[in-house]
C-alpha cells in the first residue's frame, strides 16, 4: 500500500541475520523497514538479544521467560559466570516464538514493560 503512493525499491539487508525487509523511497527521500515476524519468520537466522531495564535477558522478543542477570551481577558475579549464564539462556532459546499457532496467546511482559 506504501508503494502504491510512494514508490519503493528494495534494499538488500544490513547482515544475513537481519529481522527487517529494507525498503528505499523511488525519490531517494529515505527508506524504511518492515519486520514481518508472522509472515515471514527469521527465527531460526535471528541473533538478537535483549537485555531489559531490569537486568532480565530475553533471547527473543516474545519470549515468556526471562533470564536475570541483575542478580548476578549485584552478587559480584565474574565475567566467566556471566558468560555460562548467557549461554545457557541462548541454548535453551526454542525454535520459534509460534505466532503463527492459531491457538498462540503471549502472556509475557509487553515492550512497554521491558524498556523497548
Amino acid at each position: 500500500m506504501v508503494g502504491e503512493r510512494w514508490p519503493l525499491e528494495p534494499l538488500q539487508p544490513e547482515r544475513p541475520s537481519a529481522t527487517a525487509t529494507r525498503w528505499r523511497f523511488a525519490d531517494g527521500a529515505g527508506e524504511l523497514q518492515f519486520v514481518s515476524s508472522v509472515t515471514e519468520p527469521f527465527c531460526a537466522t535471528c541473533d538478537r538479544l535483549r537485555l531489559t531495564a531490569d537486568g532480565q535477558l530475553r533471547t527473543c522478543l516474545f519470549a515468556e521467560t526471562e533470564t536475570d542477570l541483575r542478580g548476578p551481577l549485584r552478587a559480584g558475579a565474574s565475567d566467566a559466570e556471566l558468560d555460562a549464564i548467557v549461554r545457557a539462556a541462548v541454548l535453551a532459546k526454542g525454535p520459534g516464538h509460534g505466532m503463527a499457532d492459531p491457538e498462540w496467546t503471549y502472556t509475557g511482559r509487553p515492550m512497554s514493560l521491558i524498556g523497548g
